[in-house]
């Protein structure tokens, strides 16, 4: 079963896009693992209509952008589990087991607490992880993969070229994420831009 976390149209809006596009990251990032044409096509023709809820959800109901760039942003099922997990209450014992955890919870505001974001804000992290590893913010936008270092006060600065949905995890690997290398997350960044950016 699943918790609700909804009490008005806003905050129900707030969830659908969330939910939709986690939905679109998520057929994105299996899609790799089809090999049946008639499943990959079923599941292409759920992930452009998950895109487009997405993106109906962003313009006529947040009057935000409907889309954060030239591509949606691929995510791995332990990603896209840590993102439904705060949703899920309970499960049948009947569900078989999954073969994985969820990551640790991941936390981003702006320095003064504030969860609306930037591109060069000044960010402080959230997460429980006791690791002395040096550590990562990766940056997932498009295909692509940012990184800002982490420094001891679990704090780090925004890249410029960030706009839109962006998903972050905390890792300790700076060229490539894996979920060995992964300590937190990931988080969801919404980075607001206007009518007239670029796509990146």
């Amino acid at each position: 079963s699943m918790r609700s976390p909804y009490t008005d149209t806003a905050t129900f809006a707030a969830l659908s896009t969330v939910l939709e596009g986690v939905g679109t990251s998520a057929y994105l990032g299996a899609a790799h693992l089809l090999s049946d044409p008639a499943v990959l096509t079923a599941a292409g023709a759920i992930l452009t209509t998950e895109a487009r809820h997405a993106a109906w959800v962003n313009s006529a109901v947040l009057k935000e952008q409907p889309w954060s760039g030239a591509l949606d942003i691929p995510l791995d099922r332990i990603q896209v589990f840590a993102l439904a997990a705060s949703f899920i209450t309970s499960c049948s014992s009947s569900n078989a087991q999954l073969p994985f955890m969820a990551f640790l919870a991941l936390s981003i505001a702006d320095a003064s607490g504030a969860s609306s974001l930037y591109p060069r804000d000044s960010v402080q992290l959230s997460y429980d992880s006791n690791s002395t590893d040096a550590a990562y913010l990766a940056l997932f936008t498009g295909l692509g993969t940012l990184f800002a270092p982490i420094d001891g006060n679990k704090q780090t600065t925004l890249p410029t070229s960030l706009q839109g949905t962006v998903y972050a995890v905390v890792t300790t690997n700076d060229a490539v994420v894996s979920d060995d290398s992964t300590l937190a997350g990931p988080a969801i960044l919404t980075l607001h831009f206007g009518p007239d950016a670029s796509n990146p």
